[in-house]
């Protein structure tokens, strides 16, 4: 599988993903994203459809630096993309101990500053903090001796 992200400037992010269904067919989607539509709903419906959470967490490792390079740290679409990477690693049935760390400490930074800049009784910030409640609790349900 092939998932590829590029940045158009300031105004536009699009997402291509190939991969080899089942029976052996080849499958290739594009997404196109405006600046002021939702990306979380598009990643989420592609890892989720994809099933690929390794792909998923590895194209936004590569994709959020770039984000905030072009839009900067404070920006809605950074927060959300960073929202999406962490629910990647605590949604990922093979999550280890350390990787839903990273994902409750990632929420509770990004929560902090979505919350600053945004404004508490903003629909971001009550998605970031829905994210992150159910992130602990993925955390708290998990036992110890599962992180590698």
């Amino acid at each position: 599988m092939t998932l590829t992200t590029e940045f158009l400037g300031t105004f536009s992010l699009t997402t291509s993903a190939s991969f080899w269904g089942a029976g052996g067919r080849f499958w290739s989607m594009s997404l196109f994203v405006p600046h002021n539509a939702s990306p979380n709903r598009t990643y989420e419906a592609l890892l989720k459809k994809l099933g690929r959470f390794e792909e998923a967490k590895s194209l936004m490792r590569k994709s959020i630096p770039v984000a905030r390079r072009v839009l900067g740290s404070n920006n809605e679409t950074t927060l959300k993309m960073r929202m999406i990477y962490a629910k990647a690693l605590y949604e990922d049935p093979g999550a280890t101990l350390d990787d839903l760390h990273e994902a409750v400490t990632t929420l509770e930074e990004i929560e902090r500053t979505a919350r600053r800049v945004l404004g508490g009784a903003h629909p971001v910030v009550k998605s970031i903090e829905a994210v992150l409640r159910n992130a602990r609790a993925r955390a708290c349900e998990t036992p110890s001796s599962g992180s590698a």
